[in-house]
């Protein structure tokens, strides 16, 4: 279905910036940016020659959406979401096939010096806000199963985005989620210590938050041995590094798949706590 739209106004709305026009910052703030946009890329990765065709297709529209978040005061990219909401498109296929591939879009432009560091950082900005915005699925649920997950960033990882991401995307499996972000070491062990979900989804990408990550997974298996402990993010790419750290119940590292490896990981558990 066509939309409205005139998607090569978008693509020539934001001029090529590159990083002489705005200097790399040193720090975390662009680490954030980038990454965060890699991260969710990577989770949506293309399988199979079906999707490939599908994303060869879907190309132009999702150059556009990628280069109208960069600009600011337009609010193109929030009327290209709406008309694909309109047009009966999935909130899920949305974020699958327009959203994730737009991040990625705009990593890669970064990285070959097509866009600067201010605009890429615009557009994070704004795909964060469109998931705290995005509708509901349109048919009304109740949580099914007692399915709950808490998902928790771990202190001292600053990659957030594909963390919000996964549990915006859970709910709209009618799970219960609760989320932890910028807490640190102290809190976020006794938030999770005092909740009752069975599921717990860790994202570490940063390298500052391995030990972080280590010592928090230690103690819980003390503190929570009914818990599944799941982890997702940088570190779940990274088959030495896990090999440093204590088991996981599961590794996450895209998005489609994550509903049955939260679930495998919790009934584990639950067997394996029923037979001591």
């Amino acid at each position: 279905m066509k939309t409205q739209l005139d998607e090569s106004r978008a693509i020539r709305a934001v001029p090529r910036a590159t990083k002489s026009q705005h200097p790399q910052p040193h720090g975390g703030l662009a680490a954030l940016a980038i990454h965060a946009l890699n991260r969710i890329a990577e989770q949506h990765a293309q399988r199979g020659l079906a999707e490939e065709t599908s994303a060869i297709d879907l190309a132009p529209k999702v150059t556009a959406l990628a280069r109208a978040l960069a600009v600011p005061d337009d609010p193109l990219a929030e009327t290209m979401v709406a008309d694909l909401l309109a047009s009966g498109l999935s909130v899920r296929r949305l974020c699958a096939e327009y959203l994730a591939p737009a991040a990625r879009e705009l990593g890669g432009w970064w990285e070959t010096d097509e866009m600067g560091f201010a605009d890429v950082t615009l557009a994070t900005t704004r795909i964060q806000e469109m998931l705290r915005r995005l509708p509901r699925s349109r048919k009304k649920g109740t949580i099914k199963d007692g399915r709950g997950a808490l998902f928790a960033a771990v202190p001292g990882e600053d990659h957030t985005l594909g963390l919000l991401m996964a549990a915006d995307y859970f709910r709209r499996l009618n799970w219960d989620v609760g989320l932890l972000i910028g807490m640190d070491q102290a809190e976020t062990r006794a938030r999770i210590i005092d909740d009752d979900r069975t599921v717990l989804g860790l994202s570490c990408t940063s390298a500052n938050a391995v030990d972080n990550l280590r010592r928090l997974v230690i103690d819980l298996r003390h503190r929570r041995p009914d818990l599944a402990i799941v982890v997702s993010g940088g570190i779940a790419h990274d088959a030495e590094k896990l090999r440093t750290l204590p088991a996981f119940d599961g590794v996450v590292t895209r998005l489609e798949g994550a509903d049955r490896i939260l679930r495998t990981a919790e009934r584990t558990v639950r067997t394996q706590r029923a037979s001591i």
